[in-house]
């Protein structure tokens, strides 16, 4: 399944907005959750995941996420699979930018890369 920011673009209560950051294994999308009126960040593959054992392994480091609980680590709300199968990690959305972005500001002092 290709997602596109469409705006009929769907994963069960949400409404997929806009690819927020994407990787060589995701893409992380800002969501809207209609049901609690509050914006997400969705994590889905950008490949199908092939085997059952990927797929265990991506709902493994949700598990792994959702057991932490720290001011510095996003929350996990939620996992899951579409219809067609594919499954994603949703999280907290935190506004702000991205680690690229950040680093291009100079390198920071010590305390605050802490």
């Amino acid at each position: 399944m290709r997602l596109t920011p469409a705006s009929d673009s769907r994963i069960g209560r949400f409404r997929l907005q806009r690819v927020l950051g994407e990787g060589s294994f995701a893409k992380v999308w800002l969501a809207q959750d209609e049901e609690l009126r509050r914006q997400v960040a969705i994590k889905l593959p950008t490949k199908a995941l092939p085997n059952i054992s990927d797929t265990d392994a991506y709902l493994a480091e949700a598990q792994t996420i959702a057991a932490l609980d720290y001011p510095n680590i996003v929350p996990v709300f939620d996992v899951g699979k579409t219809d067609q199968g594919q499954v994603h990690i949703m999280t907290k959305f935190i506004e702000g930018g991205d680690l690229a972005d950040w680093s291009r500001e100079g390198i920071p002092p010590l305390e605050q890369s802490v």
